[in-house]
């Protein structure tokens, strides 16, 4: 291959200005479109059915260009639609128009009470799971009573891995301090009564709590046995469940404060409304999501004006 000099030339497929040698049979390519070519006699050689190609490339790109402008120009009513909701529901928030946009923002309010009280349960929870994770001393305490509700005295209470012997007072009540955790059987004795034993789960950090109740005759070998190991006496214990149902809800009265505020789905809206009962937020957004359905039923019309309002947008 010989040396020659250069020159500036035009790319046959794109018009790209580039520098080419003028030797014969070499090879070059164009920066902008990648196409290769051979130089012949000084001049790019092109070949047809590479520029034809690049051609209908660039014609695909071009119509789909204008495909998608086509689609735009017909999804502008839709969006048009849609744009309209969402001003509605800004201006009746700032600007309450009615018993549903007032409704809208009462469930806002109830929203947002409900993913704090999710918030404030799963707290609970976290700090429970680490306090029933420890391991040391315990404190317990109850009553003994009859089955008619009356207190009973001097019942023996005993525990199993303890050599101490409690007695119930005159209210029938029994306190028992500095025991060590984990499932035991605490056993209730008195003359002329069933003896009664309960499989209990002390746990360091809460206050332990074992009451009975105690039927008159003797059950000899037959007594009654009660295991309580699997009993939830503490609400901390499902605090997790509660949680992720509380938020769940808030989050479905969040949709349905949106629904009332752009007055554009009344059953979500009501449902917004009933959820929010359920999401609790300390007693307080369940009133308030029972006063937010009744103004949403009281303003039924709203929702059908709005819809009537949109078609003629469309």
């Amino acid at each position: 291959m010989t040396s020659s000099e250069s020159k500036m030339v035009n790319c046959p497929s794109c018009g790209q200005s580039m520098k080419i040698k003028t030797s014969f049979g070499e090879k070059i390519s164009c920066p902008a479109c990648e196409d290769v070519f051979s130089i012949k006699d000084g001049q790019i050689e092109a070949k047809k059915e590479l520029v034809e190609s690049k051609k209908e490339m660039k014609k695909e790109k071009i119509m789909g260009k204008i495909g998608e402008i086509k689609n735009i120009v017909k999804g502008g009513k839709g969006a048009s639609s849609r744009n309209f909701e969402y001003e509605n529901a800004i201006n009746n928030f700032w600007n309450p128009d009615g018993n549903t946009a007032w409704a809208g923002i009462i469930l806002v309010i109830v929203s947002l009470l409900g993913f704090f009280a999710g918030g404030t349960y799963f707290m609970h929870w976290t700090e429970y799971e680490t306090i029933v994770d420890d391991v040391g001393l315990v404190n317990l305490e109850g009553v003994v009573q009859t089955d008619e509700g009356n207190p009973l005295k001097d019942v023996e209470i005993t525990m199993d891995g303890q050599n101490w012997t409690w007695t119930t007072n005159e209210q029938g009540r029994f306190y028992i301090y500095d025991v060590e955790s984990g499932i035991r059987e605490i056993i209730f004795n008195l003359e002329n009564y069933e003896e009664q034993t309960q499989r209990v789960d002390l746990e360091v950090g809460r206050i332990n709590v074992v009451n009975a109740i105690l039927e008159e005759g003797d059950c000899g070998n037959n007594c009654e046995y009660i295991d309580k190991t699997f009993e939830v006496d503490n609400p901390a214990e499902v605090s997790l469940v509660l949680s992720i149902l509380i938020i769940l809800f808030s989050v479905i009265t969040f949709y349905g404060s949106i629904a009332a505020l752009r007055k554009s789905d009344f059953s979500m809206a009501a449902i917004g409304a009933i959820t929010g009962i359920l999401s609790y937020g300390f007693m307080i957004g369940s009133i308030l999501s029972i006063v937010a359905l009744l103004m949403i039923f009281s303003d039924r019309d709203a929702f059908e004006s709005v819809l009537n309002t949109k078609k003629e947008n469309v």
